[in-house]
């Protein structure tokens, strides 16, 4: 029932989120009125109830929030993305992997503002660290576009493409620079566990596609690079679909990039860059240092009751500088009253740490998200 609720709050369902809100609110009403009158214990073990209730409540919402929302959002392309033409790229050539700022990417050939043909992290959006431009090599006269094996022109395939460079056209290519990666070098890529259900394990959630990503081996902290999809230039795509999605997980972070197909017909560039980021462990460090005040809140109404049950014999055995009645009756009630004015105040506290603990971890995976 707890997995369910968790994976229901992950999705956005409308229910669990409203009856959430629903106490959320009665509990700031409940809080907001606790300054009128005197503490009796009926009183408080109300008040330490609603606070074990909506301790349980927060232990779900605290988890759920915990495994963060992976959000697609369109950035700045940059120097990545053509402005119009049948494929995304601007230069034809091989992706390869590369380190960009000290982690592993995926990098493709491409042309700056200033004409030079450079080679570009997809998931950094950088140029790789340490590599000059692939030189220019004087063109021989009267010379065509480049065709492939079949005779075409246009997005050459790898095959036709070899260790070359070229424009989308094919009228121009340039040897691929020795300084860059080797387009034969093994691509790293590993293959993430998606799931589309089960919140219980996942480290993260996809809005889009409504999949769980499951634990890799070794953790939220292991390294893999993941690509679905084809990122050269003679790849196609229908609209509003991608053409790739390229995602690492590494040092605790996920990240990924992925380049959608618009319609022809509609406005604004024919592609976007779209990109999105999260972090697989802060969010989960937050839940687990709120679950100690959730916990607690949790077990408040057993303690408090069997506190006013050891209370009279407790103050006896301090010697606490109490009227003591001849009337046991009236003593007893006399020490409830006396530790209800201590535990009305721990009460409201811990009302008010199950409402702000699940909002802590919320914003704590709403602000390490980017």
């Amino acid at each position: 029932m707890r997995v369910r609720l968790v994976e229901a709050i992950v999705r956005g369902e409308l229910l669990p989120w409203a009856a959430l809100g629903a106490l959320w609110v009665v509990v700031a009403g409940v809080l907001l009125l606790q300054g009128r009158g005197r503490p009796t214990p009926a009183r408080v073990l109300a008040l330490v109830g609603l606070a074990g209730g909506t301790s349980g409540a927060g232990l779900v919402a605290a988890a759920a929030f915990a495994v963060p929302r992976v959000r697609w959002r369109a950035v700045d392309p940059g120097d990545l993305l053509g402005e119009a033409g049948a494929t995304w790229r601007r230069l034809q050539g091989p992706a390869v992997p590369a380190i960009v700022g000290g982690q592993l990417d995926l990098a493709v050939p491409t042309a700056d503002a200033q004409g030079r043909w450079i080679l570009v992290g997809l998931l950094s959006g950088r140029p790789v660290d340490g590599l000059a431009a692939a030189p220019e090599v004087p063109r021989a006269p009267n010379r065509g576009p480049i065709a492939d094996a079949g005779g075409n022109h246009g997005p050459l395939s790898h095959a036709d493409l070899g260790t070359r460079v070229c424009d989308l056209e094919g009228a121009s290519c340039r040897p691929w620079p020795t300084g860059w990666p080797s387009p034969e070098r093994l691509r790293p890529f590993s293959q993430l566990t998606w799931s589309p259900e089960g919140a219980a394990g996942a480290i993260a959630y996809d809005v889009q596609t409504g999949r769980f990503l499951r634990d890799a081996a070794g953790g939220a902290d292991s390294m893999a690079l993941e690509l679905t999809g084809d990122p050269s230039a003679s790849a196609s795509a229908t609209s509003g679909a991608p053409f790739f999605e390229l995602r690492r997980l590494a040092a605790g972070r996920l990240a990924a990039v992925r380049v959608v197909a618009r319609r022809p017909d509609g406005p604004g560039p024919r592609y976007t860059l779209e990109r999105a980021g999260v972090s697989l462990v802060a969010p989960r460090r937050a839940f687990y240092a709120v679950l100690p005040a959730l916990v607690l809140g949790a077990l408040g109404l057993p303690l408090v009751a069997v506190a006013y049950l050891v209370a009279p014999a407790w103050l006896i055995g301090r010697n606490v500088d109490l009227l003591v009645p001849a009337d046991p009756v009236l003593f007893a009630r006399t020490a409830r009253a006396w530790l209800s004015r201590i535990a009305h105040p721990i009460a409201i506290a811990l009302c008010g740490a199950a409402v702000a603990a699940p909002a802590i971890v919320a914003l704590t995976s709403l602000l390490t998200a980017r």
